[in-house]
């Protein structure tokens, strides 16, 4: 069995089958690119060294099972990951560990996350809502649940998921959830009695819904944030009341605060040089953002960030 070497290292998020999936692999400069035999993408020119986890299985196998001895940081990177390009050209974002598991603690506990909870994995690996779902789930000793299928299902066929793998946990794009609302409420169908909650965002929500989600019984949070605050920054718990709501606002912020401040004392987050953007500084008016990001042009506008189906 081989000596396993250690050396701290970071992620860049990216979906082969996307418009962008060649431009992490590029701008990241990664010495390293790990893939599957038949995704849909050219790797020739990328100048990585590319291993193919089915034609290294084998050696991969041979690797030491046993915990690495990596001396890391919170100023480490996490992972890199693409905004969604809703303003513009997508921009690189650089998570840093102590952003990423100060998010995960303060997320789960917002969400009051179990051990016994079993989650969906439903978002695109490419989107930061995938992050949201998988790490803190895992901080607190609960499950992910992958549905096995390369495609969300129709939102007709979301129950036909979650009640035999047992769901207790979903984070849905609006567009995605409003066809599933009407979907129930067409069938009345109820929901499954292991659901104990429901989290959407993206979109803006039209007036009715919020008021038929509320019939269901089953607790509806409304999640927001951009990408460059390190995934969600605040939630809003719909309640379960007779008071119908017609709007769902951005609700309370997670408990976390920006540790750089700008010389004229607002918030701030500085930006770290790479992924082939330029050095800048990113302003905040929530004060919860300890990350840092590439802004291609400092002082752009943030946008929500895209929330969709898995592609």
């Amino acid at each position: 069995m081989r000596r396993p070497r250690a050396r701290a290292a970071s992620a860049a998020a990216g979906d082969p089958t996307g418009p962008w999936s060649r431009r992490p692999a590029r701008d990241a400069q990664a010495p390293l690119l790990l893939t599957r035999e038949g995704l849909p993408i050219e790797l020739s020119d990328i100048g990585a060294k590319v291993i193919s986890l089915d034609d290294s299985a084998a050696e991969i196998a041979d690797e030491s099972v046993y915990d690495l001895s990596v001396t890391a940081t919170g100023d480490n990177l996490a992972y890199a990951i693409y905004t969604s390009g809703s303003t513009g050209r997508p921009n690189g974002v650089l998570i840093t560990q102590d952003a990423l598991t100060k998010f995960s603690l303060a997320y789960s506990e917002a969400l009051g996350l179990r051990a016994s909870d079993r989650i969906l994995q439903f978002a695109s690996p490419s989107f930061d809502v995938a992050l949201e779902e998988i790490f803190p789930t895992l901080l607190c000793g609960a499950a992910i649940v992958f549905n096995g299928g390369e495609r969300a299902p129709d939102a007709s066929n979301l129950l036909r998921v979650i009640e035999p793998l047992r769901i207790t946990g979903i984070e849905l794009p609006t567009a995605y959830w409003t066809e599933w609302v009407r979907d129930l409420s067409a069938r009345e169908t109820r929901l499954p009695e292991t659901l104990r909650f429901v989290i959407i965002g993206g979109d803006k929500v039209a007036n009715k819904l919020p008021a038929q989600w509320q019939s269901f019984g089953v607790p509806l949070l409304h999640a927001y944030g951009v990408t460059e605050a390190t995934i969600t920054s605040t939630i809003y718990h719909l309640p379960l009341s007779d008071q119908a709501v017609t709007d769902l606002p951005l609700g309370t912020a997670l408990p976390r605060r920006c540790r750089e401040r700008d010389g004229d004392g607002r918030l701030a987050v500085a930006a770290r040089r790479g992924l082939g953007d330029r050095r800048g500084t990113r302003r905040t008016r929530s004060g919860r953002c300890p990350a840092r990001h590439l802004a291609a042009r400092p002082g752009r506008r943030s946008a929500p960030r895209a929330r969709p189906a898995r592609a």
